[in-house]
């Protein structure tokens, strides 16, 4: 009986190693079997495949230098490389059920891993034309739920989509992983049995080469960053996105002196109008979809009152440097073209600071992550109030209304003058907005593959309403501290939003008017508004603002003063593969648009035709335009 028991009680040990051997015996078997180093090659060669095709649509959409795809490759082959190496140590580990698994649960992240960069990296380039980052990635992860509610897009047909290739690739890879794995243990086998000799005639070479040459990189570790980010390389960017190039590859060493010694020399002490200025730039804002601006619909009821009182003074014909807000902001704030944009420009708010005044930036959205832009606005100096969406506790990163408990913080004036940044998200696509502001409908989600105007036309629409709604409420905010008792507010935009003309919407992906018309109309708290202006570029903003208050404009400063004017203007817009040059004289304005990688030109006249219907580049009444503007275009973007 007794021995019975004692069978019974080591029943599940000689279970768990027949199970064991068992494990051991199929892995050995299959091992044996399928363990073929061509299932490596394969799957190695897939997986190259995968970044090498996606890398080459890469460069051909967004127009990167072809040595990107093999710098990408570089770093996919040290990816699968490392994986490779895990899989051998593993393997010698063990060849059981729970190795094979975690061999290709790490098989999975990798793979994974590139595809969501290659996701995340076109949906940013074709959106707002930078590289996805990893601190945007994580400041907007907590903030999906409200941005998707946000946008006006329907994602369910992409998100089933991508559902069905997470589940198609976990299936592959499942399937692929023990063969795989087995064909590595196989290949560590026969390494293992080389000939000691042998291993270290061939072994000691290679290791010397791999540290000399780890030394030399090791060196040259500046040159070799440099030529991964100049270059656009998507991994190094996504960890390490340092600044925004612009299009530049050096440092304009004389160009920065020029700026320290502008700063250094402006006069403090000069007798000047010193007003609270406040800046309001709306995201996304397009002037013609605004009622102050004589659009159809009255979507800004709150800047046509001041405008019925003869308050507001308008801009005509304006327009943003680029398509993007990061070079549109940095434009506004350093009166400076894109060529010349930099962390070191003078910018307004330095002027301001070093005359007296304090300065407060109260944004919505992520400016701190947003590809450093807070460096550029903190370079000489600290904000004495600064907060972005990040701070937010009751609202999401996009809503304006954290605006509004920003400035409950905001001590009343107390005789200091001050200069205000604010930034609302309200007519951006990403923009929370709420169902009271819904005025024109039909108005919903549409499909992001392709999308229907008059649904996205109508979001718009509310988004622009809504904005001038929390223009008026924070303007009221604003009169209750007595800053406007005596104040220059500006109301501009960063860029303008493509709303469906030539099969275009949303903004970052081009230079035609619908993405870079904004608005600019200046409020003088204490006087009548001056008669409406014509013409002019973002560039032209804070200088206009200083020539109010009686100050010099920096030398370093691309724009000018506005004023009423007849004489000849030109104004310069870049953005990624896009170029383009406009020209105002007297009442016509003449647009020139070149798109690099095509090489390509277009013409158009844009008194006649605003929409840009009618490419006139090869008109021969107008080659002397065309020839006017590209010697302009080819003296400013020289370096393209």
């Amino acid at each position: 009986m007794l021995h019975y028991l004692a069978a019974i009680r080591q029943a599940p040990y000689f279970l768990y190693l027949r199970m064991s051997n068992g494990a051991q015996d199929n892995a050995t078997t299959k091992r044996g079997k399928n363990a073929s180093p061509a299932f490596l090659i394969l799957f190695l060669s897939f997986c190259l495949s995968f970044s090498f095709l996606n890398m080459l649509w890469y460069v051909r959409l967004f127009s990167f230098p072809k040595e990107v795809i093999w710098l990408h490759l570089i770093v996919v082959a040290a990816a699968y490389g490392t994986l490779t190496l895990f899989g051998f140590f593993l393997s010698r580990f063990s060849l059981r059920r729970w190795a094979i698994s975690l061999f290709a649960v790490c098989s999975y992240a990798v793979f994974l891993g590139f595809a969501l960069l290659y996701l995340l990296n076109y949906f940013a380039l074709s959106n707002w034309g930078q590289y996805i980052t990893f601190r945007i990635v994580y400041i907007f992860a907590s903030d999906v739920p409200a941005l998707l509610e946000a946008v006006p897009y329907d994602f369910t047909p992409l998100f089933f989509l991508f559902v069905l290739f997470f589940l198609l690739s976990i299936w592959i890879l499942y399937k692929v992983s023990s063969p795989v794995f087995a064909s590595i243990a196989t290949l560590g086998d026969r390494l293992i049995e080389v000939p000691q000799k042998l291993v270290i005639m061939i072994g000691v070479p290679i290791i010397l080469l791999v540290g000399i040459s780890g030394v030399h990189m090791w060196k040259q570790m500046g040159y070799i960053k440099a030529y991964f980010k100049f270059h656009g390389e998507p991994v190094y960017n996504f960890l390490k996105p340092i600044t925004a190039t612009f299009g530049k590859t050096k440092i304009d060493f004389e160009r920065e002196a020029r700026v320290k010694a502008v700063r250094q020399n402006f006069p403090r002490d000069i007798a000047f109008k010193q007003k609270n200025v406040i800046l309001f730039i709306i995201d996304a804002m397009r002037d013609d979809r605004m009622g102050v601006y004589a659009y159809e619909r009255e979507t800004t009821p709150y800047l046509s009152s001041l405008r019925a009182e003869g308050k507001l003074q308008l801009v005509e014909e304006m327009s943003s440097g680029c398509a993007t807000s990061f070079c549109g902001i940095l434009s506004v704030l350093s009166a400076s073209y894109i060529p010349n944009l930099a962390c070191t420009n003078y910018k307004i708010q330095d002027v301001f600071k070093d005359l007296g005044y304090r300065s407060n930036f109260l944004l919505s959205g992520s400016h701190n992550e947003w590809y450093n832009l807070r460096r550029y606005h903190e370079n000489y100096h600290k904000m004495d109030f600064y907060k972005d969406g990040s701070y937010s506790a009751n609202y999401s990163l996009s809503d304006d209304r954290f605006l509004f408990d920003c400035l409950e913080e905001i001590p009343a004036f107390d005789g200091t003058p001050s200069f205000f940044y604010f930034h609302l998200l309200s007519a951006h696509s990403s923009g929370t907005k709420l169902p009271e502001f819904a005025k024109y409908q039909p108005s919903g989600k549409t499909s992001y593959m392709s999308p229907d105007s008059i649904l996205y036309g109508n979001f718009y629409d509310n988004g622009v309403y809504q904005a001038d709604q929390y223009l008026e409420r924070l303007m009221q905010q604003l009169e209750e501290k007595k800053y406007l008792d005596d104040a220059l507010v500006v109301f501009t935009a960063d860029h303008g939003e493509s709303l469906g003309r030539k099969g275009r919407f949303g903004h970052g992906a081009d230079l035609y008017q619908g993405a870079i018309r904004i608005p600019l109309a200046f409020y003088d708290t204490q006087q009548p508004a001056e008669p409406d202006l014509q013409f002019g570029s973002q560039v032209d903003i804070a200088p206009t603002i200083l020539a109010k208050l009686g100050l010099p404009i920096p030398e370093t400063w691309d724009g000018v003063p506005l004023e009423p004017t007849d004489s000849i203007r030109y104004t310069y817009h870049r953005h990624g593969k896009y170029f383009a040059v406009i020209r105002k004289d007297g009442p016509e304005v003449m647009k020139l648009h070149y798109i690099s990688d095509h090489n390509t030109f277009e013409l158009y006249n844009l008194q006649h035709d605003p929409e840009e219907s009618r490419n006139l580049v090869r008109s021969p009444k107008h080659l002397s335009d065309f020839e006017d503007l590209k010697e302009k275009f080819e003296t400013v973007f020289e370096d393209r």
